[in-house]
């Protein structure tokens, strides 16, 4: 199915559900060009993208950046008035 997509389409994005929370994920990177990270505001936290990178990392995918979803500026001003 994803080649006759491709045959049709420059590309084709795919969504997968968390790779920390459905293992099945871990089975894109092999078959995709580019990985790309959705971490949504006030959610995903740090330590869940560096351990989702690290596990990216070692089935050799190829990351080419991180989306953050629902960004709250409301919280970034909240962080720079009580620093």
């Amino acid at each position: 199915m994803l080649e006759g997509a491709l045959e049709h389409h420059d590309f084709v994005l795919l969504v997968c559900p968390p790779v920390l929370e459905d293992s099945t994920a871990m089975a894109f990177p092999g078959v995709v060009d580019q990985v790309v990270l959705l971490a949504v505001d006030g959610r995903t936290r740090v330590d869940e993208l560096d351990e989702t990178r690290d596990l990216l990392t070692e089935c050799k995918a190829r990351r080419i950046g991180i989306v953050l979803a629902k960004p709250s500026p409301w919280r970034a001003l909240r962080r720079l008035l009580w620093w």
